[in-house]
Parts: C-alpha cells; structure tokens; sequence
C-alpha cells in the first residue's frame, strides 16, 4: 500500500491508549497520507470548527464537531443528510476531491460509506455492535467488510456483502523502556485492558486473595461509580492508562498476563486485541475460553471454561511457572505474534482490495 490517501474514521479518539485503528494509521502512514477522523465533540452553534492536527510525518488528525447534538437519535433521512453535509464539509476543508480509501472502524458514523467520495470503501468490524441496521447500511456501502474472527462471519450471514477475515495485529517494538513495576511480591500477573469496563472484578479479587504472594498489575483506564472496589487488597495495584509502547515494558515483568472477562450476555468471547502483545511477551496467558483459540497450540494460550476452572488453572500455573514459561514455550508464543504483526495484515488486506483501473493494490 504505496502513496494513497487514507480517510480513517475511528470511535475512538488519537490519544493516550492505542488500539487496531491507531495502530493502523500508523502502519498506513508510512508510506501513505493518513488522515484520522477522531469522534466528533458536541456543537457549538452552526459551525463545525473542523481542525487538522499533523500527529507525526504523512500522518494528520481532524477534530471537528456536529452540526447537531445527538445526530444518531434523529430520523434517518435527516441523520443521512447531517452525515452527508458534515462529510462535504471535512472533505472540502481538507481540499481532497477523492480519497482513495475511506476505512472506517465505526458503524454509527457516516453510516453510508457512499457520501464520501472516495474509489474505495473500507468497513472493518472488531467488535460486536447492538444497532444491526445501521450496521448494515455501513456494510451494503462498503466495499469490502473485514471482521476479526469467525465468528462474525455466523453472526452476518445473512448480510449479503464481500466478507473476510483479519485477525488482530501487533505492533512490535524493541524499545523498552526502564520501568518500576508497583508490589513487592516476585510473581507478577499482568491484565491490560478497561479495568471498569470488561474486567470480571470479583474474580480478579478472589485469586487476590486466595493468592498473596503475587501482584496483580492492572493497566488500562478505569472509572467506578462507586468507591475504587480495589482499595483494601494490597496486592492488586492500578496503573491507570499508559500510552501503548510502555506496556511491553510492563509485560517484561510479568509472570503470567491474565483475560479475565465478565459475561456481556449472550456475546461470545472470540478474540482480544491485548493477546498479541501478551504472546510476545513470552510469558503464559491464561484467559476465558476463546472461539478462534479453542484448536491453537496449547503452548500459545490457557483457556478455561468457566470462573471455577480459571481458578484452578491459575494455581496450577503458578505452582509450576518454570514449566509453563520454559524457553521452548517463549519462543512459540513469540513466533506466533511475530507473523501476526500490523504489516503482515496490511498486505492480507492489500491484497483483497484493487482499483478500477488497475493500478497497484492499495
């Protein structure tokens, strides 16, 4: 993918936290112009104060705000309209006649990939969405539709569209960076994610109890509504967000890293983001059971059933680290992230999308 530009619309702002679209944009941007379309802020007046920020080289953000509070709320024919008047509106401030690429992340947002003007259009789904018509819209307008497990492809079955599958990717870095990792216990068990969002709380405090020689480390943004449930148990400790290339600094110290995940009622536990940079850490993964792992290389990942077998496991685990963290171990799980990185699905997805008038795939 050599010398395109690239509007990627994400639901999630530039920040702090990276995930796929951040770390897509910044694959796209080496040898692309990229430009990232974070959420929109709330209106002020009729203006939408569009803005462009250049986050690195080839790389620029655009912050602008809706023209109307709580766009997705309204009928759809206005919604349609809203969206495709605030699309011309970016698209002439950036004075960009055609993108070549529009890759969008969000389903809720300029829903009708075909109000840009654009040679292709790009859906790709890495979570499970609640609203199946809007979705819908986003996949009918779209091009091609990349989903992130098998999963999904059941779940859209009935959608007619151009479907693939592209797992997760991993950005790699050797720049470690020197860190204090918080606890006095040698054992460590590392959990990267939303703390207050997709954390099974009451699990991780039962084996903080049931286990007070490790540390349980916590990374990832948290806000409770009540008091921190954490505060009493010395041993479990909240770093909050970090940004992206410091957590495999973190993960450097880690004796097992943990996918502990609450029930979302009735949404299958298929793929994670985080277990790539888990996987090359080398150090054993224990997680819920997960779909598209439930055949992989028992070596790769710990998978358990239910919260009483996650226990279990993780005493077993830890009772017997050397073994499950030997270096034959490592080097699998290492092996594995390594042909799993951002650059190995840039060209998976180069390769499934042409242009009309047979240049080079994108």
């Amino acid at each position: 993918m050599k010398g395109k530009c690239i509007l990627l619309i994400s639901p999630e702002a530039w920040g702090v936290s990276f995930v796929s679209k951040h770390h897509y944009a910044m694959e796209l941007a080496k040898e692309n112009i990229v430009y990232f379309l974070n959420p929109a802020t709330s209106p002020k007046g009729s203006k939408m104060d569009i803005s462009v920020q250049e986050e690195s080289e080839n790389l620029f953000v655009i912050n602008y705000r809706n023209l109307l509070p709580r766009i997705n709320s309204i009928p759809p024919l206005l919604r349609h309209r809203l969206y495709k008047n605030q699309a011309k509106k970016i698209q002439d401030h950036l004075k960009i006649n055609e993108f070549d690429v529009i890759w969008s992340f969000d389903p809720y947002r300029y829903n009708d990939q075909k109000m840009w003007k654009a040679k292709k259009r790009l859906y790709h789904c890495v979570d499970f969405h609640i609203n199946a018509k809007q979705e819908q819209t986003m996949i009918n307008s779209s091009d091609l539709t990349l989903v992130i497990s098998e999963v999904m492809m059941d779940y859209f079955k009935k959608i007619p569209a151009q479907f693939k599958v592209i797992g997760h990717g991993f950005n790699p870095t050797n720049d470690l960076t020197d860190i204090k990792v918080p606890g006095s216990n040698k054992l460590k068990a590392v959990y990267v994610g939303n703390v207050s969002g997709l954390l099974a709380i009451r699990r991780l405090i039962e084996l903080a109890i049931d286990h007070p020689t490790v540390d349980f480390i916590l990374i990832g943004p948290y806000s409770f509504k009540e008091k921190n449930p954490f505060t009493t148990f010395g041993n479990i400790y909240l770093i909050g967000k970090i940004k992206a290339q410091l957590i495999p600094s973190y993960l450097k110290y880690s004796s097992i890293n943990l996918l502990l995940l609450k029930d979302r009622k009735g949404v299958p536990n298929s793929n994670s983001h985080k277990l790539m940079a888990y996987f090359d850490s080398g150090k054993v993964t224990l997680s819920d059971d997960l779909i598209d792992y439930k055949n992989a290389n028992t070596n790769l990942i710990e998978l358990a059933k239910n919260s009483d077998e996650f226990k279990a496991r993780f005493k077993a685990i830890i009772n017997h680290l050397d073994e499950y963290n030997n270096p034959e171990k490592e080097k699998i799980r290492r092996q594995f992230a390594k042909e799993n990185t951002y650059a190995e699905k840039l060209n998976e997805i180069s390769n499934l999308l042409y242009f009309e008038n047979n240049e080079a795939h994108i």
